[in-house]
């Protein structure tokens, strides 16, 4: 796999085969910020910088989405979506797994 990066080192500041060791402890740190989810506090061990995987969680977030859209354009009524935006309701149902998640920990 070919891969760049821009820096504004040059090469005697920062030689490229250390550049590229750089990039890819970063590439790691983010890989494994990725795959802990703070949202429930599931393992998303699988999402990889792999091109199906980087397909398919985003395909993942068309779905979430187009719920959310059709949820609060189809199913709330008119005076409540005047009150609740569509982050506000985003938010609502984060909280709501939250809460759900500590319960579940708990019990």
């Amino acid at each position: 796999m070919d891969g760049w990066w821009a820096t504004s080192f040059s090469v005697s500041q920062l030689p490229s085969r250390q550049l590229w060791k750089a990039a890819h402890r970063r590439w790691d740190v983010e890989n494994d910020a990725l795959t802990r989810s703070p949202l429930i506090g599931l393992s998303i061990t699988a999402f990889k910088h792999e091109p199906t995987a980087i397909t398919n969680f985003v395909l993942t977030l068309f779905i979430a989405f187009v719920l959310l859209q059709s949820f609060y354009l189809r199913n709330l009524k008119p005076p409540r979506r005047i009150h609740l935006t569509l982050i506000g309701l985003g938010d609502e149902l984060h909280l709501s797994l939250m809460l759900n998640a500590n319960h579940a920990s708990v019990a």
